[in-house]
């Protein structure tokens, strides 16, 4: 099987998923095999998440990954769906800080999910809701919440310095 030259490694390619499993994504590209590990895939994967969310996960950031690392001992490329969205983002123009205020409402899009939140797109810029801020506290976002999905959110902190927003799930 051909292998990606090394000028390839870094580069955003695209793929179509051809298998899943538990421990991640199984890509073709451009007639090559990547792999994707579950951990690089923009979700935290749980036993119970049936394949069909990794599929969405790839679908929603357009099938677009970043090749990173050559596995000398087999024939595919190590890929990563998050190094991709970080290269992009850095690339778009990202909403200045100053144009964020506490208390505005804005919808955005879940990008990731963990057990003590979720983090939400809203244009550029990351929010992370806690669970304790989400419509069904005290319970798993990882049992309500999926990546991709609209979710509207009204920004609770700001911390310039570190570049980090708060916020809560906000329903009117």
């Amino acid at each position: 099987m051909d292998q990606f030259q090394s000028a390839d490694l870094g580069k955003i390619k695209s793929g179509i998923v051809t298998e899943t499993s538990r421990f991640g994504l199984i890509v073709n590209s451009e007639g090559k095999t990547v792999f994707i590990p579950a951990s690089l895939s923009a979700v935290l994967r749980s036993d119970e998440w049936p394949d069909e969310v990794f599929e969405a996960v790839l679908h929603r950031f357009g099938n677009k990954f970043i090749t990173f690392q050559l596995m000398q001992s087999k024939s595919m490329i190590v890929g990563s769906i998050t190094g991709a969205v970080t290269q992009l983002k850095q690339a778009a123009k990202p909403m200045p800080f100053s144009d964020i205020h506490a208390g505005v409402v804005y919808e955005g899009r879940i990008e990731n999910i963990c057990q003590y939140g979720v983090f939400v797109d809203i244009g550029n810029v990351t929010v992370f809701v806690h669970k304790t801020c989400l419509l069904n506290p005290g319970e798993c976002p990882l049992d309500f919440y999926i990546p991709g999905n609209r979710i509207v959110v009204r920004i609770t902190e700001i911390d310039g310095a570190k570049e980090r927003v708060s916020g809560e799930e906000y329903h009117p």
